[in-house]
């Protein structure tokens, strides 16, 4: 009878779990970067690197993310890496892209890490 009671206890916690929702700061990431490839001549090229999202304090619900992107130009060569610099919101746990702009030096400076 024991043993049945310990069994009973130990699988009750075995069901299937929900999947576990990625950080905010992630998902405004993954939204952003697929706004900016949306601005390349050749999107599948677009590398990231050095990106961070950083709350604006001003604005409720809004993001700045800051990074550097690398991608192919209409000569299919590479242009190196360069800052940019896009928006985002949230509402009711959903993400939405707002402007972005490329070749951005200023990013560090208003939204420092």
């Amino acid at each position: 009878m024991l043993g049945t009671v310990v069994t009973a206890l130990t699988l009750s916690g075995c069901g299937p779990k929900a999947p576990k929702e990625p950080p905010l700061e992630e998902k405004i990431s993954k939204v952003v970067e697929e706004a900016v490839k949306l601005k390349l001549k050749d999107p599948d090229s677009a590398q990231f690197r050095n990106v961070y999202v950083k709350k604006i304090l001003t604005e409720e619900n809004s993001y700045a993310v800051c990074g550097e992107l690398n991608a192919k130009n209409s000569m299919g060569g590479y242009v190196g890496f360069k800052p940019f610099l896009a928006f985002a919101s949230t509402k009711e746990n959903e993400v939405k892209a707002g402007d972005t702009y490329l070749d951005d030096n200023e990013c560090s400076t208003k939204y420092p890490r």
